[in-house]
């Protein structure tokens, strides 16, 4: 009779852990449900947030490339023909870093031999033109905006380049709020 008594105990708290687990999951159905509801609300905004920077990457290397392609297209302008300036990635990081990878006649200029490659005046010449590779990038009322400050951006450069240059200065002036040269 004992050991039907406790058997019957075993079971009689078995049955209390059940209710209970029961009665627990009853009392907290609404922070399921909430806590199921905010996860699919996380899930639903990390896809959100892959495709933004996927759509943010693709824009910013269509950006990279547009700029690079402008760069290059003002220096042959300002007569560097020999040079070809493009884009270039280092993607060691966790992110990747862009920098302005030089070719001299289709071969690739090393960083440390830039200065031996780069005359004064191309190096003057390559400051410049990112400066006019960003004003081509500016929409027209951010031009009417804009006041262009130049410190005798010319120094070093030949004939060539000066005429270039003075005649760029004066498209800029005309497109900017600028009268004045």
């Amino acid at each position: 009779m004992t050991s039907q008594i406790r058997t019957r105990i075993v079971e009689l708290q078995s049955e209390i852990e059940i209710k209970k687990s029961a009665i627990a999951r009853v009392e907290q159905d609404d922070v399921c449900v909430s806590y199921q509801r905010e996860k699919r609300e996380i899930t639903a905004i990390e896809t959100r947030i892959t495709a933004n920077e996927q759509a943010l990457s693709a824009n910013q290397n269509q950006y990279l490339e547009r700029f690079y392609t402008q760069i290059n297209f003002h220096f042959k302008q300002f007569g560097s023909d020999n040079f070809t300036l493009e884009k270039g990635t280092d993607k060691r990081g966790h992110q990747p870093v862009y920098f302005l990878k030089v070719k001299f006649k289709n071969v690739e200029v090393s960083d440390s031999n830039i200065t031996k490659v780069f005359s004064e005046s191309d190096k003057r010449a390559l400051a410049l033109l990112l400066f006019w590779a960003k004003m081509d990038f500016l929409t027209t009322e951010q031009k009417q905006k804009a006041i262009i400050v130049l410190d005798d951006p010319v120094t070093s450069f030949d004939d060539n380049r000066i005429l270039k240059s003075i005649t760029r200065i004066k498209e800029a002036l005309r497109a900017v709020g600028q009268s004045s040269f």
